[in-house]
């Protein structure tokens, strides 16, 4: 919970978000690019059965789904498909989260 915290106050500030969702920074000795690691955080939480978790990852979620949206590369520059396909992994563990939320009060909220 603690991590999703963390996570979620990353967006405060620009500087410290762009070296937490960057490709080419590193956590080594494995090489897995920050933006993985955070995506993957994400997605184990929003999957979580504990009810808190999931709620708490839904700021995440949104943080994310709200940078991915200012952050897209144009078009003009012939798109990213590393970024679009980070989109859909995002997409679908939300979707994916969706289906199987059992809370009335949140399943109704959506849809």
């Amino acid at each position: 919970m603690m991590l999703l915290r963390l996570c979620c106050n990353l967006f405060a500030h620009k500087q410290v978000l762009e070296h937490s969702l960057a490709l080419h920074l590193s956590i080594p000795p494995s090489s897995t690019p920050h933006r993985t690691v955070i995506t993957a955080t994400l997605i184990d939480a929003l999957l979580s059965p504990e009810d808190a978790v999931r709620q708490c990852s839904s700021s995440l979620a949104f943080n994310m789904a709200l940078e991915a949206a200012l952050g897209r590369p144009s078009a003009s520059d012939g798109g990213d498909q590393v970024y679009d396909e980070w989109c859909l992994e995002m997409v679908a563990a939300v979707v994916k989260s969706l289906e199987s939320e059992k809370s009335d009060e949140i399943v109704s909220y959506v849809f």
